[in-house]
């Protein structure tokens, strides 16, 4: 690893809340939500309400950036 593959400058940490709330849960979760991100009919509100009756920290505004690959994560 070189110098340059150490400086995190510029770097900000991913704040995308989709990203981690995906990162605390199981694999299998992960892949059913990962299904219902990818399927355009279901509307953010609708999987903003799924998350928040699970606890996560996930909002119609954060999802729409996921989805359209404008957040951290990309």
């Amino acid at each position: 690893m070189g110098l340059r593959d150490e400086l995190e400058i510029g770097k900000p940490p991913n704040k995308c809340t989709v990203h981690m709330t995906m990162q605390k849960l199981d694999a299998e979760t992960v892949a059913e939500l990962q299904d219902i991100l990818d399927d355009p009919i279901i509307p953010a509100t609708a999987i903003s309400k799924l998350a928040e009756s699970k606890g996560w920290a996930m909002r119609a505004p954060a999802i729409t950036r996921h989805r359209r690959k404008e957040c951290q994560c990309h």
